[in-house]
């Protein structure tokens, strides 16, 4: 009882310290209702739709350009493209004048 006690407690303590696990999936080129769990079922996106509802989906979000290459680097380094520097698609680099990576 007291080792199983003692792992217990070391496990609780485990949890209060340690950092969220979060994963932060992005897809792009398709409409905001673009799968079932948005309440169109034209589609059938089974995988999606079970992490949306098994997890946060933001049904209120907004890109600052609607093109992927800068709205995944806004995501990545937590900037603004107009501060990261990705403004276009394509092999557009990063603003090195920056700390663009949020750690």
């Amino acid at each position: 009882m007291g080792a199983s006690q003692t792992l217990s407690d070391s496990s609780y303590a485990n949890a209060e310290t340690a950092k969220p696990n979060i994963v932060f999936l992005l897809t792009d080129d398709h409409r905001w209702d673009g799968y079932r769990a948005a309440n169109n079922h034209r589609f059938k996106t089974p995988y999606l739709d079970q992490i949306a509802e098994s997890g946060t989906r933001f049904d209120n979000a907004f890109v600052t350009l609607a093109i992927c290459s800068p709205s995944r680097a806004d995501c990545l380094t937590g900037r603004f493209c107009s501060v990261n520097g990705a403004t276009a698609v394509g092999k557009t680099p990063l603003n090195e004048e920056k700390n663009n990576v949020r750690t």
